[in-house]
């Protein structure tokens, strides 16, 4: 398994939104955007549960969560940012890829508070899919799946 690190424009991203103070919703529905025909399917967001009540900040790390690519294709670049943010953070896979049945551990900077995360993630086929709005302080576990 491997182990990613968001840093960067996410990390810079959590500072702003920690002085927000708002509460969190428990919306962890993966609805994909429109995507290009031959794309794998949106992820799904199976009940990991890993913590978390609504109003409350959670703990430092709680929003780490375990990618499984189960799409066909391998993930070439993988962007995670809180969903009130207006763009895309950096590639957190750097030079790396995800591979057809792999897994990676995403891990986020202590300190960060938001639940709500959209991930974006775009295959060796050009394809991207998008998932908004999942609650990472619910979701411990985000399969992505082939049509």
């Amino acid at each position: 398994m491997r182990k990613l690190y968001l840093t960067g424009a996410l990390f810079a991203s959590a500072l702003a939104v920690a002085g927000c103070n708002k509460a969190a919703t428990t919306n962890n529905a993966a609805a994909p955007a429109a995507s290009n025909a031959a794309a794998p399917a949106a992820p799904a967001a199976p009940g990991n549960a890993a913590g978390g009540t609504e109003g409350a900040a959670p703990a430092a790390g709680q929003q780490n969560f375990n990618l499984v690519n189960n799409t066909g294709h391998t993930v070439v670049t993988l962007n995670v940012s809180a969903s009130n943010q207006n763009s895309w953070g950096e590639d957190i896979l750097g030079r790396d890829t995800l591979a057809n049945g792999e897994t990676a551990q995403i891990t986020f900077p202590h300190g960060e508070t938001e639940c709500n995360f959209d991930i974006r993630a775009t295959y060796d086929d050009g394809g991207t899919t998008d998932a908004r709005g999942i609650n990472l302080c619910q979701v411990a576990t985000v399969t992505l799946t082939a049509n």
